[in-house]
């Protein structure tokens, strides 16, 4: 096999692959921010807000909108900075300050609540983000079919090779959900406002280190990276996993 073609496989396979994580986050995206629709509004006040500057890995700089706000349910007091389900970084810190302004500290505003997770709320339900995700990721899949066709592939093995990789993102998800709702039934996801961090560990021990991740953030917010490395220096729980009360 000739190095030019052996390049193209993986250069078109690293396509593939971001095509299906963004198409992946694009639907959840979009999937969140329509049910949250659906969720109940309540007051929540606006304690800061402000532009975070974001230094980018590969160098550059870019701007992120830092909105804290505070408010309250049957269940107890919490606090969020999630604007909307995308995180929105910005290439000027005027664009970014736009969006900030919006949500002046000292003013009242509605947010939705989720109605099993009072610590989780956002301010806006915006699914064209999650379209825009979406979007960028099919854009990732023209180059590995541009190659295919050049190459003579037949359009209807490239069509049924794209027709499966949509399936993926939508069994993650599905995969995703099923497990949440297999450690609820198995007492190792608690019900809103009744975790602790001896639910984190416990779903550890049973391998549920997404779910561990998910719980972690729900009990103490932060970042998924903040998230993912304070789960992993949790205790190890026990190994059978047993159900908490």
């Amino acid at each position: 096999m000739a190095a030019t073609t052996v390049f193209a496989l993986l250069f078109g396979s690293v396509f593939v692959l971001l095509g299906v994580l963004l198409v992946g986050a694009g639907l959840a995206t979009v999937r969140d921010a329509l049910a949250a629709r659906h969720w109940p509004q309540l007051f929540a006040a606006i304690e800061s807000s402000t532009v975070e500057t974001v230094t980018r890995p590969k160098g550059g700089t870019m701007y992120r909108p830092l909105v804290t706000y505070a408010y309250s349910t049957a269940t107890g007091s919490f606090t969020s900075t999630r604007i909307g389900f995308a995180e929105r970084l910005y290439p000027s810190e005027a664009a970014a300050r736009k969006v900030a302004e919006r949500y002046a500290a000292g003013t009242t505003v509605m947010a939705r609540c989720h109605p099993d997770n009072p610590a989780e709320a956002v301010l806006e339900c915006r699914w064209l983000d999650g379209g825009a995700i979406l979007f960028f990721g099919l854009l990732c899949w023209i180059f590995p079919v541009g190659a295919a066709t050049a190459a003579g592939v037949p359009w209807p093995v490239t069509t049924g090779i794209l027709a499966a990789l949509l399936l993926i993102p939508g069994t993650l998800i599905a995969r995703q959900q099923a497990r949440l709702r297999r450690a609820r039934s198995d007492g190792l996801y608690p019900p809103a406002g009744s975790g602790s961090d001896a639910h984190v560990t416990a779903l550890m021990a049973r391998g549920e280190k997404s779910l561990a991740i998910r719980l972690y953030r729900e009990l103490h917010g932060g970042g998924l990276k903040d998230a993912r490395l304070a789960v992993e220096a949790l205790p190890q729980g026990d190994p059978s996993g047993s159900p908490l009360p």
